[in-house]
């Protein structure tokens, strides 16, 4: 079987995709993440995307990693030979939130051209329960599955980490600090009288970054409601045995599922509660939930979900 893949594989969990599907299937992989969104980029994806056709005609199946502007063409060469297609939405595409910039919602053209993305895809891949109906809220005739994102839960069989006095919390660009609410995690370690050491991770290399997750007691995500669609790097701290403390987010809440400690948005006082009562706590029971999220399950699921879209296209 064949698949087209399209995605930004400098997204981690996008080339994490491509790879599980390599295992399995003939990908032929359409990178996008040369092209922006500038008028000259657009037309030269344009033209990069009609390059594609003989691979998307000679494909069984279109696989594209997100549901916005670049999706369009590659779907509408699709349609044109009938070709089924697997969307998997992130929650840019599907939010609206202006008072922190968030979400292609917030544009008249490029959320509809989402929208009908979602509408027209065979099935859209969603990484929670809670981003259905989100998504379903921005376009109620979306035909979505669940299938949660994956980590390496090797971590889980080591030894428990020896654990320091130290709190943290990661960032992979400047786009992200609002939505994550960086500037109260911030705030709190200026002033928030935690005796602890609070490190915020800014794009560190791989080595730091486990190393960290490997000292830290516990690991906040305090992201803004509705702007996470699972949270891959907490998935990661909960399996160093980090506990959680994370905003009311729906997508988090699903993610931690009672392992950590919920206290809702914005709330510095309740913030600086929740960290107090996490540095009592162990992960044991964080780390046990981080176990559900393997790589071997998604790709069973994903490769279950191709091959039932495409066993169907052949009546």
């Amino acid at each position: 079987m064949k698949i087209f893949f399209a995605g930004n594989l400098k997204g981690g969990f996008v080339g994490q995709d491509a790879e599980l599907l390599a295992d399995e299937f003939k990908v032929t992989i359409f990178d996008i993440q040369k092209y922006t969104l500038s008028i000259p980029d657009i037309f030269r994806y344009g033209v990069d995307c009609l390059k594609q056709i003989i691979c998307i005609h000679r494909s069984d199946l279109i696989y594209i990693w997100m549901a916005d502007v670049q999706a369009v063409p590659i779907m509408l060469i699709g349609k044109l030979f009938s070709k089924p297609v697997v969307v998997c939405i992130g929650d840019y595409e599907v939010n609206n939130v202006p008072e922190i910039n968030y979400g292609n919602q917030r544009f008249l053209i490029r959320g509809m051209l989402s929208r009908w993305v979602i509408r027209n895809a065979t099935k859209n891949i969603v990484a929670t329960e809670p981003f259905v109906d989100i998504t379903k809220k921005v376009e109620p005739h979306a035909d979505v599955v669940v299938i949660p994102c994956c980590i390496s839960v090797a971590s889980c069989d080591e030894p428990f980490p020896k654990k320091k006095n130290l709190i943290t919390t990661a960032v992979l660009s400047e786009f992200s600090r609002v939505r994550k609410n960086i500037p109260l995690f911030e705030k709190i370690r200026v002033s928030g009288g935690i005796d602890a050491e609070m490190k915020v991770m800014v794009y560190v290399p791989k080595e730091e970054y486990i190393q960290t997750l490997k000292d830290a007691k516990v690991y906040c995500q305090l992201s803004y409601p509705g702007c996470e669609s699972f949270g891959v790097s907490l998935c990661e701290a909960m399996s160093y045995g980090c506990v959680p403390v994370i905003s009311n987010c729906e997508a988090l809440e699903w993610v931690v599922d009672g392992t950590g400690i919920v206290v809702p948005f914005g709330d510095e006082d309740a913030t600086i509660n929740a960290i107090r009562k996490a540095m009592t706590m162990d992960g044991v029971h964080a780390r046990d939930r981080a176990r559900c999220f393997t790589k071997e399950r998604r790709k069973k699921a994903i490769v279950h979900l191709i091959k039932e879209i495409c066993d169907k296209q052949k009546f």
